[in-house]
């Protein structure tokens, strides 16, 4: 299934080819700048066990 849907293109942009969305370098070193923080790490893990819960 090629569901094709609208992100910020600096961070996530639909690859035709293969029909599915990749990630930019971009989101990636924003995603390891974010993840550094202490704080903002256990707020995503946090989080994500409220949502498995």
């Amino acid at each position: 299934m090629n569901l094709k849907i609208s992100f910020n293109p600096k961070y996530c942009q639909f690859d035709e080819v293969h029909g599915d969305h990749i990630y930019t370098d971009a989101r990636v070193e924003s995603l390891v700048e974010k993840l550094s923080s202490p704080d903002e790490y256990q707020r995503l893990i946090a989080y994500r066990d409220k949502k498995e819960s």
